[in-house]
């Protein structure tokens, strides 16, 4: 069976690497007690045997890895530095693997193959990282639940019958399963963070154009949407993050790195600068918008909040003193908008192609004018000073990440939030909000819901603060001290497909 190696440096077992974090995969093919291609064989033959259940990947290609596993080996008896060395990930179909199907979750696209790798992914390879594969998405990246006519639909590693949400759920399963050790999403409205919160992942959106993405398909959420990072625990999502972070002059949205990120491995040393003494966090259950929860996300968040205070943290309640009337998706009109310039002709030649929702929203985009557009942005000017004025009292603001469990896999949204009727984007409420704004959030997991599924805790930091953030999620992530692993991740390969 794959999954079963030797450590000779400590003389003992490794059984399920897939369970093994990234640091210490590194370490161990290091010290020789696990090859590259031992590791490689042993996450495709995991894929092979859960995935068609999952749907989390569209794209795992033997010989693609295998060509990946060589040429990190030839540069290892090199005596080349490889700092990512055994850190296993995957892409979300909205990112390019150079001569691998990219489809962007459409049937526009069915056809297209991605002529290079987009920079991150070839960055991380340089560095040592292997990519399995690419991960399932909704059409455009634009649903908040993962399903296309292309691949089918994407389920939860922590129930079947659940949808891990979108529009990273393909990424978030992955990670959830074991299929691989990391992920890269993107995040326009709350798309890494809120499946990492369904699937009990940490979950990490950037400061706006920190990863850059030169080259690639045209985002329709381009002036907002992130690259991030989905992982199991906080310290190898800034694994990741020391090399996935640089400044490509190639992406206008990319700039210079800050001093404190030019650092040998940044997030990672970040980890434990944290001084929790000496931070004032804002904690608010409705972000200050009358926001719904669930009954047993809106106790599980207080409880939290109380465990939390008891450390010693200074929290208070509070929220941004948003414009009035702000709602879930306050400047949808944007992306609306861009779609319909994008995909305008295909709603008019070859209709038949779209996700009707999708359809619906280039319909809508035709009709916006320019005004409403620019007022939209005028818009997007007040909810930034809004949130910088809050930022002027707290270092950080905490709130949940999703106000419900995971919903049923063939619902496109849950229909009741809070015992009301809810709109088809109530479930993406407390997200959107910080990409309109550019700045970073991570959702940690920190508690089960009344069904036993995964919660989310979301941390929001100003500009900049990116290692703030996650030296903050760190620090909770030990005070929660919880585990949270989906039944899939728990699994043997072997027996799982056995079982079905």
């Amino acid at each position: 069976m794959y999954g079963v190696a030797k450590w000779p440096a400590v003389g003992k077992e490794i059984h399920m690497i897939h369970q093994l974090r990234a640091k210490a995969l590194h370490d161990i093919i290091h010290q020789g007690g696990l090859t590259m291609a031992e590791l490689a064989e042993s996450t495709l033959a995991r894929i092979e045997s859960i995935n068609p259940s999952l749907i989390a990947f569209v794209d795992a290609d033997h010989a693609d890895v295998m060509r990946q596993v060589e040429a990190i080996e030839v540069r290892r008896r090199a005596g080349e530095a490889l700092p990512l060395l055994g850190s296993v990930f995957s892409i979300k179909d909205n990112l390019w693997l150079g001569g691998r199907p990219a489809t962007y979750g459409s049937q526009v696209y069915r056809h297209h193959v991605a002529p290079c790798d987009s920079a991150v992914v070839a960055r991380l390879k340089r560095l040592g990282a292997l990519c399995i594969g690419i991960t399932n998405c909704p059409e455009f990246a634009c649903k908040g639940h993962t399903s296309n006519s292309l691949h089918g639909t994407t389920r939860n590693p922590w129930d079947l019958n659940t949808t891990p949400g979108g529009s990273s759920g393909g990424a978030a399963a992955a990670v959830a399963a074991g299929l691989g050790t990391l992920a890269l999403g993107t995040d326009a409205g709350g798309s890494i963070r809120r499946p990492a919160a369904h699937t009990g992942l940490v979950g990490f959106k950037p400061t706006h154009g920190l990863i850059p993405d030169p080259h690639g398909f045209d985002d329709p959420s381009y002036a907002i949407s992130d690259i991030g990072v989905l992982a199991k625990d906080v310290e190898d999502c800034a694994w990741l993050l020391d090399g996935a972070v640089f400044h490509d002059p190639r992406d206008p949205r990319s700039h210079p790195l800050p001093a404190q990120l030019t650092v040998d491995r940044p997030f990672t040393s970040a980890l434990k600068r944290l001084d929790s003494r000496a931070i004032r966090i804002g904690w608010t259950s409705d972000l200050g918008c009358g926001f719904r929860l669930d009954a047993d996300v809106a106790t599980a968040f207080d409880d939290c909040i109380a465990a939390l205070a008891n450390t010693g943290l200074t929290l208070e309640h509070a929220a941004p003193d948003w414009p009035a009337h702000t709602f879930e998706y306050p400047l949808l009109h944007q992306q609306q908008a861009a779609l319909a310039a994008q995909f305008g002709h295909v709603l008019r030649d070859t209709p038949e192609l779209l996700d009707p929702a999708l359809a619906d929203q280039i319909a809508q985009g035709l009709n916006i004018s320019g005004a409403d557009y620019a007022a939209d942005e005028l818009r997007r000017k007040t909810l930034i000073q809004a949130l910088d004025n809050f930022f002027e009292r707290f270092d950080f603001l905490i709130c949940p990440t999703t106000p419900v469990e995971a919903w049923p896999v063939k619902a496109s949204h849950p229909g009741i939030i809070g015992g009301q009727p809810a709109s088809q984007r109530a479930h993406a409420a407390f997200t959107p909000l910080f990409n309109y704004c550019e700045v970073p959030a991570v959702s940690l997991p920190f508690a089960l819901g009344q069904h036993g599924l995964p919660l989310g805790l979301q941390i929001v930091g100003p500009r900049h603060t990116d290692l703030g953030v996650l030296a903050l999620a760190h620090h909770l992530e030990t005070i929660i001290d919880h585990r949270f692993d989906a039944p899939l991740w728990l699994a043997d390969s072997d027996s799982f497909s056995s079982s079905l």
